[in-house]
């Protein structure tokens, strides 16, 4: 068998973990427009969910990421509560 097939022993003692990257789209509640502020809200968040968030290609999205995390569950119950943080603070700045 080749080196390149044979199992690592290091990494089979290690759990495996999943994480979740989600773009989001910004925008206008009113209208249901994109709003292009991706920018803007990137500058106004808290460091807590900072880390979790990137930019994305179009100015309207931004990207949330979880942290690896040992179950699906895990990564469910993060993302809802990024999610949660997020949309509190895109509110006060007119956007959904």
């Amino acid at each position: 068998m080749s080196d390149w097939a044979r199992w690592n022993r290091e990494g089979a003692g290690a759990p495996w973990t999943v994480g979740v990257e989600e773009e989001v789209m910004l925008l206008d509640p009113v209208t249901w427009m994109p709003a292009s502020r991706s920018e803007e809200v990137l500058e106004a968040l808290d460091p807590a969910i900072a880390e979790h968030t990137s930019a994305e290609t179009h100015g309207s999205v931004i990207e949330l990421a979880t942290s690896p995390n040992e179950t699906i569950a895990g990564v469910a119950e993060e993302l809802a509560a990024l999610r949660k943080v997020l949309a509190r603070r895109l509110n006060p700045m007119g956007m959904a």
